[in-house]
């Protein structure tokens, strides 16, 4: 399987293709280490299944509260039990939306798909019912305790192990190649992104021409933020004051939608990755003149 996926891989430090690497190593059983490797040094470890193609983690990171809450065991399971809590606040059914999220994707049998921070693996399952081989999961979230988590969640569900590549990575630094996937999903958690425009723009670049991407997360509609409902939910959670982050798109984003959902709780961007910048017909003539639209703009910034 690891032979099969690597054209997709890059390394996360210099961008460059990765090789993988086995060794024979001697333990009261014989077993083979496998590693991914770049050329330009770095080396990735592969362990249970997982690829972990990280980069160091800052230390800053590493101390946040932030950061301890997410990944640690507890949190994991109190992850899961939050977020039903939180469909449950707005009158929603959690696999009513995350269904509408999947097909969102559009996807097709063959399709490859990206899931970015994927938690626990709550959509994966869904996902597993649409994707079928020669098509390719691959979920990636920051977090080894959520990444064991979603494993053991798709193992419950009885979805094949070869199914789903499951990779340890950061969304700003995607470990994978240009063009990659016919669709990528992120549901929860870029509100909580520093650089929002970074993560949008890493989506977009593994994203295939024409591919689809949807995103979803925390936000009461902008016309009833300052409502008693609005101001409620957000002091039961400050995120719900996000607005969907749609200046920080790409400029190639094209056909894009933005919803809300959930009670008008949680902001739906969707899109397609476009080839080409919009541009004006600046061989247009301006309306009685024989200046070009091109002429004009140009004595404009004279």
């Amino acid at each position: 399987m690891l032979q099969s996926i690597l054209k997709v891989l890059r390394c996360p430090h210099c961008g460059n293709q990765l090789t993988l690497q086995e060794a024979e190593v001697s333990t009261a059983i014989n077993s083979t280490l496998k590693t991914l490797v770049c050329s330009c040094g770095k080396t990735y470890a592969i362990k249970n299944g997982v690829l972990d193609l990280r980069l160091p983690m800052s230390d800053t990171m590493k101390s946040t509260r932030l950061w301890d809450e997410y990944d640690e065991e507890m949190g994991a399971e109190q992850y899961d039990e939050l977020i039903s809590w939180l469909f449950n606040l707005f009158f929603a059914e959690e696999l009513k939306i995350r269904k509408l999220l999947v097909e969102k994707l559009e996807l097709k049998t063959d399709s490859y798909v990206l899931e970015v921070s994927c938690g626990t693996g709550s959509n994966l399952p869904l996902i597993a019912e649409k994707v079928h081989a020669p098509g390719k999961i691959f979920a990636l979230d920051i977090s080894p305790t959520m990444i064991y988590f979603a494993q053991q969640k798709t193992k419950s569900k009885n979805i094949t192990p070869n199914k789903i590549t499951f990779v340890l990575g950061n969304a700003l630094n995607l470990p994978f190649t240009d063009s990659t996937f016919d669709a990528v999903l992120h549901f929860g958690g870029i509100n909580s992104i520093s650089d929002k425009r970074k993560m949008l723009h890493e989506m977009v670049r593994v994203t295939k021409p024409q591919g689809k991407v949807v995103i979803c997360d925390e936000g009461v509609a902008p016309w009833l933020q300052n409502s008693s409902y609005g101001m409620e939910a957000a002091r039961i959670n400050s995120l719900f004051k996000s607005l969907p982050p749609l200046s920080e798109l790409p400029e190639t984003a094209y056909d894009v939608k933005c919803s809300w959902i959930s009670s008008a709780a949680f902001y739906l961007i969707e899109f397609y990755r476009g080839v080409k910048v919009p541009q004006l017909n600046k061989t247009l003539r301006l309306p009685r003149s024989d200046l070009t639209l091109e002429d004009f703009l140009g004595k404009e910034t004279k």
